[in-house]
């Protein structure tokens, strides 16, 4: 008696596992289907139409598929080396324009170490510091 009660359960379970399997097979048929463009204009990765990258977020956009698809292959065409110091560990890619914010080129991107991309960024914020100390500095009238 006890074995067939137990047999009797598994069948049962076993339906209910299929009858969910059927449910979630039958809500994703009946989902609208995303609308993509046909053919994206910057190629095959991630998909993401160029709009959509654009209006996220910077941060947001860095944890796109797309854009882990483009640092991939940049990190690639490097040969997986920092392209100022060839360290091989703790690489970052980084943007040397935004213009093309989601239809990056090669070109636009340069593979760097942490360390050396920190330089870069500090060498930036220094540059803009220094630029905005030039207009105040020309821009304050002199006394005689």
């Amino acid at each position: 008696m006890v074995a067939s009660t137990a047999f009797t359960r598994l069948i049962a379970d076993e339906e209910r596992r299929k009858q969910r399997k059927a449910e979630r097979l039958e809500k994703k048929l009946n989902r609208k289907p995303r609308k993509w463009p046909k053919k994206a204009k910057h190629g095959k990765p991630g998909r993401e139409p160029v709009k959509h990258l654009r209006s996220l977020p910077y941060r947001q956009y860095l944890r796109s598929t797309h854009w882990r698809i483009i640092r991939t292959e940049a990190v690639k065409l490097a040969e997986n080396r920092c392209s100022v110091c060839g360290s091989d560990s703790n690489l970052n890619v980084h943007h040397l324009t935004y213009e093309r914010l989601g239809q990056e080129l090669q070109s636009d991107l340069q593979v760097l170490c942490y360390g050396c991309h920190q330089r870069v960024h500090e060498r930036d914020r220094a540059y803009r510091i220094r630029k905005k100390l030039r207009c105040l500095f020309l821009s304050t009238p002199t006394q005689s």
